[in-house]
């Protein structure tokens, strides 16, 4: 069995998958851009490592063994610089979701201490390898002493400058790895992916100690802009154009599922109502309705088209029926007249008398034929209301009414029936009056059952019966064997429609003697 989606499904898993494709692209930016962060933090990590052990080696190079164990006395830090400093902390940890974003660098000041030349020295001759780094990388590099001052740097106008109020240095030279995001001090024309990504003015900034036998000789500051979205697309393109295509083809599913669930039933509909405006015998429901909705109504209207189509026939029958019934009397009637017409003056009155018995009693059979048309009509359109009726108030009156006499076979004294007084009456009224134009005499009442929501009840006469020629003809509307005695076949017909606009029914028993049907009713609560 195909699964049925119900519309307002499909159209929440287009939804869900509409709201989620941005919200992947913006998870997976953030995903990227916070990646591209860690690179660039990565990236400066490894360089101030390196420059750091050549600073160390550097610096050592200029003093003895005695001056090493001198120099750097005053920045004894016990507590935070461990022996190896590279272990457990070279590993990026910056995050654009988690950590903020510090305000530009402080301006460097004058330095006003006692210069160290040894570490001037030492800086110096490191100017060459943060010139290139600074070249083929783009990363701007300041290398202080224990003191703060600056002794080499990428940029000329900070020699001998001291940033030592700056809260990243201060935090290296008391032995920490410092890693932070930082504006740019400088306005800069901003490409749109940087506009995007929020970090259009954002450096990365890595401050690293430089540590000889848990004392700090200095530090060094490295700071560059991490790697732009838009360069990153264009170094990774054959990727972004991976994701576009998964992008086309979510894209096309979501067609594809809009087409197969909702455009293509409705194209079948219209297909559907079309034959049945050519040809009502020709609804049929469609194949794969995909939604649970147009299944539903496809089948309500290939129901509702042969509902029709019943309805028209059963008109068309009626009409014809009609026409017959009436087309009898009146044609006796017209004759009648036309005979009087001719030959009033020539006639007997005795036959007279007899033309205008014939018109009285054609005219009587019309008149018996409207009202039961009329009756059969109010049956077939009638409304069931909340009103009840007990079984037992009336029945041996309309019994008496039609001139039958009633037997119990069973007792009805409690039977609440949900029909108004009038459904109720005509109902039984019609089966009294056909038993006795069958010539029946006596009808006895049975209840069958008592449960439930229906009571069943078996009436049955002493009449002749029913035919088996004539057992399939009974709830035809006009047919009828007791025409003489005044019948219009159209009681049963009457029955049955005011029973199933009630719910209940009524059906043929079979009997050894006389007719017996048996009577459905809705049982009142």
């Amino acid at each position: 069995m195909r699964v049925r989606l119900r519309i307002r499904t499909i159209f929440l898993v287009v939804n869900v998958i509409i709201l989620l494709m941005p919200l992947a692209g913006i998870a997976f930016l953030r995903i990227y851009d916070n990646e591209l962060l860690r690179q660039t933090e990565a990236s400066l990590l490894g360089q101030g490592a390196v420059l750091r052990s050549t600073y160390l080696r550097v610096l050592f190079g200029e003093l003895s063994l005695a001056e090493r164990a001198k120099y750097g006395l005053e920045r004894e830090t016990e507590a935070q610089a461990p022996e190896n400093p590279e272990l457990g902390q070279l590993q990026p940890s910056l995050d654009v979701t988690v950590d903020d974003v510090s305000p530009p660098p402080l301006a460097a000041l004058d330095y006003t201490g006692e210069d160290d030349t040894k570490a001037a020295a030492a800086g110096t001759a490191m100017y060459e390898v943060l010139r290139d780094a600074n070249q083929n990388l783009g990363t701007s590099i300041s290398v202080v002493n224990f003191k703060g001052q600056v002794v080499s740097a990428t940029g000329l106008s900070m020699l001998g400058k001291s940033i030592n109020h700056r809260p990243e240095v201060k935090q290296a030279l008391r032995g920490e790895v410092v890693r932070l995001m930082q504006e740019r001090a400088s306005e800069q024309e901003r490409s749109v992916w940087e506009s995007l990504s929020g970090r259009g003015r954002v450096l990365v900034v890595v401050a690293m100690p430089v540590v000889w036998q848990r004392r700090v000789y200095g530090a060094v500051i490295l700071s560059r802009p991490s790697l732009s979205l838009s360069d990153a697309i264009v170094r990774n393109r054959d990727v972004f154009a991976g994701l576009l295509a998964v992008l086309i083809i979510a894209v096309s599913l979501i067609t594809l599922l809009t087409t197969v669930t909702i455009q293509r039933p409705l194209r079948q509909l219209i297909r559907q109502t079309r034959r049945i405006a050519t040809s009502a015998s020709s609804a049929q429901p469609i194949e794969n309705p995909g939604a649970v909705e147009f299944e539903e109504l496809s089948t309500a209207i290939a129901h509702m088209a042969r509902t029709l189509e019943a309805r028209n026939e059963y008109i068309r029958n009626f009409a014809r029926n009609v026409s017959h019934e009436f087309k009898t009397p009146l044609a006796s009637i017209k004759g009648s007249v036309e005979l009087l017409e001719d030959h009033f003056e020539t006639m007997t009155s005795e036959k007279r008398a007899e033309f205008l018995g014939i018109i009285a009693r054609d005219t009587e059979r019309l008149d018996r034929l409207v009202r039961r048309l009329l009756e059969l009509a109010r049956a077939d359109v009638f409304n069931p209301t909340t009103e009840w009726v007990n079984g037992a108030d009336n029945l041996e009156a309309l019994a008496k009414r039609s001139k039958v006499t009633l037997k119990l076979a069973s007792p009805v004294d409690d039977l609440p029936i949900a029909m108004s007084p009038d459904a109720f009456e005509s109902v039984f009224t019609n089966l009294f009056d056909n038993a006795a134009k069958h010539g029946s005499a006596n009808v006895t009442l049975e209840v069958l059952e008592r449960t439930g929501a229906y009571f069943r009840i078996l009436v049955s006469d002493d009449g002749p019966g029913i035919s088996v020629a004539n057992r399939d003809k009974i709830f035809d509307s006009f047919f009828t064997t007791a025409r003489d005695t005044g019948g219009t076949g159209l009681g049963l017909p009457i029955v049955r429609a005011m029973l199933q606009r009630h719910g209940g029914d009524i059906t043929l028993s079979p009997s050894e003697s006389g007719a017996a049907f048996v009577v459905t009713l809705p049982r009142s609560t």
